[in-house]
């Protein structure tokens, strides 16, 4: 009788001893708790976290920012998850400022140039500036030579990138001129004095040049000067740029999400360049070589 009485006892302790030690570490192997901020509700943002979480088969809360400003820094600042996505610049801010976990497990999508709105050198994410080199290398093969470029920017948000357009477009036996601006009344004016100088308008990213009436006025007034256009998304194709370096935010969602679960697997922060897609209006173009 002692003897079955012990037997009995043993099996217990060992079923109990299974559960309290063997379940949290399976549950602990099965990948980390991820909070996911984002910045609006915007298309892009959307279409970015659409990406993210197609890409991740872990436990995932979502916040939006702009909905909720002081939940999401409660949220941040008590934050126990084991990373933090941020989707667009409000959302990246806040991760930066309220969160306590440190860089590798930050990580950013769907801000232009976080370094510099962070203030910060180790950034783990996707960047939402297409490399200048990928840009110049995609020009020069699509468009014969010389390869004359211009582009409009505000100087104190873009002339780092312009420096850098100007020194590297000799790699590519191209010119680029940049035609600075300080507020969009100045844009129509600038192409037309610039016009003779330039073959192809090249859009960036610009808070001055970014209203959409005045990009639509700026590709009718190159087209009618036989000068064709680059843009950086598929408005700029439908409002008849030639070309267009596009960005696709769902893969970068998806760069994004392999990224978080190379970190988590032992690997390297880093901050990755856009996918994007070359879009072509031939018909555009077209109408470009008959007015030159």
């Amino acid at each position: 009788m002692k003897e079955a009485i012990s037997i009995f006892f043993f099996i217990f302790w060992a079923i109990m001893a299974f559960f309290f030690y063997k379940i949290p570490v399976c549950l602990g192997t099965q990948g980390p708790t991820i909070t996911v901020i984002v910045s609006s509700e915007i298309r892009p943002y959307k279409e970015a976290l659409g990406g993210l979480k197609s890409s991740l088969t872990f436990p995932i809360q979502e916040y939006n920012y702009r909905s909720n400003p002081k939940l999401v820094e409660h949220v941040l600042k008590s934050e126990s998850s084991d990373f933090v996505v941020a989707i667009g610049p409000e959302a990246a801010k806040a991760a930066r400022a309220s969160s306590p976990l440190p860089p590798h497990k930050k990580l950013y999508l769907m801000v232009l140039d976080p370094k510099s709105l962070l203030k910060q050198q180790k950034i783990c994410g996707v960047d939402l500036r297409i490399p200048v080199e990928r840009q110049l290398d995609a020009i020069s093969k699509r468009f014969p030579p010389p390869v004359r470029i211009g582009i409009l920017y505000n100087a104190l948000e873009n002339q780092k990138i312009i420096d850098e357009f100007v020194k590297k477009a000799e790699w590519f036996n191209a010119t680029v001129t940049g035609i600075q601006v300080n507020t969009p009344k100045d844009c129509p004016g600038a192409l037309i004095k610039n016009r003779k100088n330039i073959d192809i308008l090249l859009f960036i990213p610009d808070t001055i040049v970014i209203k959409e009436a005045l990009v639509q006025y700026l590709i009718k007034e190159s087209i009618f000067r036989g000068i064709a256009v680059v843009g950086y998304n598929h408005f700029f194709i439908e409002n008849g740029a030639v070309m267009s370096l596009s960005i696709d935010y769902e893969e970068v969602g998806k760069l994004g999400a392999n990224l978080l679960k190379q970190i988590w697997d032992g690997g390297k922060c880093s901050l990755l360049p856009p996918p994007f897609k070359l879009e072509w209006n031939q018909r555009a173009w077209d109408t470009v070589r008959q007015r030159r």
